[in-house]
């Protein structure tokens, strides 16, 4: 072998160093390690970092109009993993039980072996051990690290399109689909106990729906199932807030009803307001939405993500996920 060619080998396996002195192998080997622990990452996965960091850059820049604070970070990640969100509340759960539960059968059975047993270690055991302790928190991991930037982003949103919303032109084209302002007809004209209680607990109950998938997807053992239903859910809101940012749209009773920016608006949908007439239950959960989306410190700032609906995206990743589990499903 010449010089040359033991010189070649060396720097394909990073330890030559050029006459510069420069650290080329230091970055190649890192190099290295980052494109193979980037080979392993899974689909969900590595949309979730990218989710990570996206926004964070966005808030970097929004930074004078939300403070996203360390202390805000933490507290915001205790209460996500405590449950304090209730789409993954139940999730959130089960995950963890069955995470304990791996780790207390791994570390039992070794523990079993080695000290009751005296038999000697079985080869890979360690590694076996942690493969069913960590396989449980690489479902919940990439659910769990997009949620604090991206919430922060939808704040920092809401509070810099406060007043760009694009409310009259959308409903200008509802208007043009059904001739009438749906928000406002639909409402005032079906006061019926059994409709109204169907849609408030479609909307309001949505969120445990979409956590109880991910249990019966998690108990049944679906996991190949269970990982693309995080991945479309992932995708969802991927694709939802480049949407919010450029078509910004606020929930109608905060821009229309509440007129919080103090719009003037076209007499047309004047004279349609001066008509909402809505039952006192109807009324009453409206106003408890808008109460805890409304940003009281943020010159009342309220989401602008209403467009598209993620309740509909996640309502339709549900029914799809249940129908490719049993075709059944669709009945109910």
């Amino acid at each position: 072998t010449t010089e040359l060619n033991r010189c070649e080998l060396a720097e394909h396996r990073g330890f030559c160093e050029k006459q510069n002195n420069s650290p080329w192998p230091h970055s190649y080997l890192l190099t290295m390690k980052l494109k193979k622990i980037v080979s392993r990452l899974r689909p969900e996965e590595t949309l979730a970092l990218l989710m990570t960091i996206v926004p964070l850059f966005a808030l970097f820049f929004l930074h004078s109009l939300f403070i996203f604070t360390p202390q805000k970070v933490l507290g915001g990640m205790i209460e996500y993993f405590s449950f304090g969100n209730p789409v993954f509340s139940f999730f959130f759960f089960f995950i963890w039980m069955g995470a304990f539960w791996h780790t207390y059968k791994a570390l039992g059975s070794i523990a079993v072996r080695r000290f009751v047993n005296r038999e000697p270690p079985l080869p890979g055991e360690v590694k076996d051990a942690a493969k069913h302790i960590w396989d449980p928190f690489r479902l919940l991991w990439p659910l769990a690290i997009f949620s604090i930037p991206l919430y922060g982003l939808l704040d920092a949103m809401s509070i810099r399109l406060r007043f760009a919303t694009q409310d009259i032109w959308l409903n200008a084209i509802d208007n043009r689909i059904f001739g009438f302002s749906p928000f406002i007809h639909f409402p005032s004209s079906f006061q019926n106990t059994l409709f109204e209680t169907l849609i408030i607990y479609s909307y309001t109950k949505l969120p445990y729906v979409l956590g109880i998938s991910f249990i019966v997807f998690y108990l049944t053992k679906h996991i190949v199932l269970l990982r693309r239903h995080i991945f479309a859910f992932l995708m969802s809101l991927a694709i939802g807030f480049p949407i919010f940012f450029i078509v910004p749209c606020q929930d109608p009773s905060n821009f229309f009803l509440r007129n919080l920016r103090h719009k003037e608006f076209p007499s047309s949908v004047s004279a349609e307001i001066a008509q909402y007439n809505p039952s006192p239950r109807v009324r009453e959960v409206t106003q408890i939405i808008a109460t805890v989306e409304t940003s009281v410190e943020h010159d009342n700032a309220v989401p602008v993500s209403c467009f598209p609906s993620s309740h509909a995206m996640w309502a339709l990743l549900v029914v799809y996920s249940f129908a490719v589990l049993s075709p059944w499903s669709l009945i109910i």
